[in-house]
C-alpha cells in the first residue's frame, strides 16, 4: 500500500513533466534536476519509504533526436545499496484480483 501512496503523489508531477515535454518542446532543459530530486526524496522522506525509485524522461527534441534522461533514488536492497538507473525491480504481480 505505501509504494501506492508514492505513486500517487508523483503523478501530478508526471503530469508537469507530460507538459512540460509536449507543450513545451523547445524547452530543452534537463528536467531531472535538483528540484526534481528535492521533490522525490521529499515524497520517499515523509512516507518513511525503505525502497527506491527509477525515474526516466524521454522526449525528442526539435530536431527529432530523443533525450533520455534517467536517475535513482533511495535505496535498492537491505544491505543499503543505493538505486541507480540501471537497478533492475522485481514487481511480481502488480494486479488486482476480481
Amino acid at each position: 500500500m505505501r509504494i501506492q501512496t508514492v505513486l500517487a503523489n508523483l503523478l501530478p508531477y508526471a503530469c508537469s513533466l507530460y507538459n512540460s515535454v509536449f507543450y513545451a518542446p523547445c524547452a530543452q532543459k534537463a528536467l531531472l534536476n535538483s528540484t526534481t530530486d528535492a521533490f522525490i526524496n521529499g515524497i520517499l522522506a515523509t512516507h518513511e519509504s525503505p525502497g527506491g525509485v527509477g525515474i526516466a524522461v524521454v522526449r525528442k527534441d526539435p530536431h527529432g533526436n530523443w533525450n533520455v534522461e534517467t536517475r535513482g533514488y533511495g535505496i535498492a536492497t537491505a544491505n543499503g545499496t543505493r538505486v541507480t538507473e540501471d537497478t533492475i525491480f522485481a514487481i511480481a504481480s502488480n494486479s488486482e484480483v476480481q
